[in-house]
């Protein structure tokens, strides 16, 4: 059973300036999700998981655009984010039938964040038929998160410690309580060259760089600090692509040849238990064509 309540307000306000345009946008975003799932798919109730996850954030974003008129066209901003999550993984664990021991494992997390950004992207043509675009931003996050873990009797919140050798075999499950924090930045640039060398072809190259900021581990089981954290995600991306206007407009083609490579890359892998693990595996190589066109053959038929 599951029940999950979700709220979200948004407001975009505009400014028009002369040879400008000023954006606000701002949201909030709260949800509310509680759930009960038979871990172990039988009629025995050998495995209950209650799941309990609160989350809120406010966003507020700041733009400032220059009108499209012209050789030079630019865009800057800023960007606010604060967050609060709250998640509870409570494993009940009913194994008298066998007799094994029974208790229930609780897993709680306290997060906070914020984050802030500043970015900026300028757009210039060097002749009517080459245009070049430059950007780039810069993040920083703070993130704090206390967790605790706790070995308890059936279906409580009472610790039983003679409980925890049982849960460590089996589930390699140990009490503890994490209070960390952490700060992360990055600066990520990016560039495109257009070549319009006539009003049907487009020809582009571009260069970016992103990344995803590290956090923690609100599955983490064992009483392994280090393991409770995970790093930051970084990716660089390369493209090589056209877009066609082909039979006097009646169809488009395009192509573009990719590659990116990921460092850090963010993976969920399965614990050897019954669990998941939040971590980074090492460097992850995307690469490939894409393809994909449009032909209108008559008024009614298009393929």
């Amino acid at each position: 059973r599951e029940k999950f309540d979700f709220y979200t307000v948004g407001l975009t306000v505009n400014w028009d300036i002369p040879d400008h345009t000023i954006t606000s946008v701002t949201s909030y975003v709260s949800y509310d999700d509680k759930s009960a799932i038979d871990g172990d798919f039988t009629d025995k109730n050998l495995l209950v998981v209650d799941q309990v996850e609160d989350f809120e954030v406010l966003a507020q974003e700041l733009r400032l655009a220059s009108s499209s008129s012209g050789p030079l066209q630019y865009i800057v901003g800023a960007y606010f984010e604060s967050t609060d999550l709250k998640t509870r993984n409570d494993w009940h664990v009913n194994t008298a039938l066998f007799g094994l021991p029974s208790g229930t494992r609780l897993i709680g997390n306290d997060q906070d964040s914020e984050a802030w950004a500043v970015f900026a992207q300028v757009g210039y043509d060097l002749t009517d038929e080459l245009t070049v675009v430059l950007g780039a931003r810069y993040t920083e996050e703070r993130k704090s998160n206390i967790q605790t873990l706790q070995i308890a009797d059936l279906y409580t919140t009472t610790p039983n410690p003679a409980l925890e050798p049982f849960f460590s075999a089996a589930l390699n499950s140990q009490p503890h309580v994490f209070d960390e924090k952490r700060k992360t930045s990055d600066f990520n640039p990016a560039g495109t060259v257009e070549w319009r060398p006539d009003a049907d072809t487009l020809i582009y190259g571009s260069v970016k760089t992103g990344f995803k900021a590290g956090g923690f581990d609100h599955g983490a089981a064992t009483n392994n600090v280090s393991a409770f954290e995970y790093e930051d995600e970084t990716a660089l991306s390369y493209e090589l692509g056209t877009k066609l206007d082909l039979l006097d407009g009646s169809a488009t083609l395009n192509i573009a040849a990719f590659h990116s490579t990921y460092k850090n890359l963010q993976v969920s892998t399965f614990d050897g238990a019954l669990g998941f693990t939040v971590g980074n595996a090492g460097k992850v190589i995307s690469k490939g064509v894409e393809v994909d066109g449009r032909w209108r053959a008559t008024p009614e038929l298009t393929f």
